[in-house]
């Protein structure tokens, strides 16, 4: 799973959470769908996705139940875009609007 000495290619482990995870690689950098699950189950906690290192797209956790407990996205490695945090219910707790990585002000009444 290496290439030239870097990781290429799509390998899982388990990490210090003791979930396994599984991600890909080219020329050493993390490209392509990530995953996350606990071990003995085949219940996805999180999923997302990198380009070349960089992480884009929607990025998402799950509760034990599989409800969402959150969603953001990232454009070029920042947080852009609406993110939502639900309860393991899945009643919306909060919404929150960022741009560039930086949180824009609420139009709360």
């Amino acid at each position: 799973k290496y290439k030239n000495g870097l990781l290429h290619g799509t390998y899982s482990c388990k990490n210090d959470f003791g979930k396994v995870e599984t991600r890909s690689y080219i020329s050493g950098k993390n490209h392509g769908s990530f995953w996350c699950k606990n071990c003995g189950e085949n219940k996805i906690t999180l999923t997302g996705q990198y380009e070349y290192g960089v992480p884009v797209g929607a990025w998402i956790d799950f509760y034990p139940n599989g409800k969402k407990a959150f969603e953001h996205n990232y454009k070029s490695g920042q947080l852009e875009g609406i993110a939502k945090s639900w309860t393991s219910e899945g009643t919306l707790i909060w919404t929150k609007k960022y741009k560039k990585g930086i949180t824009l002000p609420s139009k709360e009444k």
